[in-house]
C-alpha cells in the first residue's frame, strides 16, 4: 500500500514504522480482495 494516502482506513500511517504500515496495507488489501470476491464470485 501507499503509506502517503489515507486509502487504507482511518489510520495515520505515517505514525507507524514501515514494517507496521506494510502489515496494515496487506491486511486491508486482503480484506478488500475478499470483499470483491464476495461481490463478484464469477471474477
Amino acid at each position: 500500500g501507499n503509506a502517503h494516502t489515507s486509502h487504507y482506513g482511518p489510520v495515520a500511517l505515517r505514525d507507524f514504522p514501515e514494517e507496521e504500515v506494510n502489515t496494515i496495507c496487506n491486511a486491508w488489501g486482503h480484506h478488500w480482495a475478499e470483499l470483491v470476491q464476495r461481490l463478484n464470485p464469477s471474477g
